[in-house]
This record gives C-alpha cells, structure tokens and sequence, in this order.
C-alpha cells in the first residue's frame, strides 16, 4: 500500500498533523483503509490525522500558503499559526 497525504503540519507545541483533503464523493471503500491506516501510523507517532471533505475557505488559503513551505528551499525553521 502506498499512499502521499496532502498536508504535513507542524504545530506551534511541535505536534505533527496529517491531512487529507478528499471530497466525499471521490472516496472510494479501499481509500477508506488507506486513510485508517494513515491515521494508525500518525497515531503511533504521537501525529495527529485530519481527513477533511471540504475546507473553509480560509483555513483552505492558509494551508495552500503552508504548503509552499515543504520545498527544501524553505527548510528554515519557521513558526506559522493557522488562523481558523
């Protein structure tokens, strides 16, 4: 099984989230096993894991935004708050 969430988070206390970001209509039952192990592994790592349907439009923006920042360029250690 392999699988590549959408988002990584670090959050200001340091814990890590996993998203994923999948409409419900387009979630099949094999993704459903797929996410539940996702949701194991993080769980087993102190993570995190958030499926989510649909997003706000902010919290949309803001994750868009985050998501420029997992390029090796930008691996300087920066703090980021998610405003909801």
């Amino acid at each position: 099984m392999t699988h590549a969430p959408d988002y990584f988070v670090r959050q200001v206390d340091g814990i890590g989230v996993v998203i994923d970001v999948r409409p419900d209509a387009l979630v099949k039952p094999a993704h459903e096993d797929v996410f539940d192990a996702t949701a194991k592994l993080c769980a087993s790592v102190g993570w995190s894991y958030q499926l989510l349907a649909e997003l706000k439009s902010l919290y949309d923006a803001n994750l868009r935004w985050i998501a420029g920042y997992r390029h090796t360029c930008a691996a300087k250690r920066r703090r980021i708050r998610i405003h909801q």
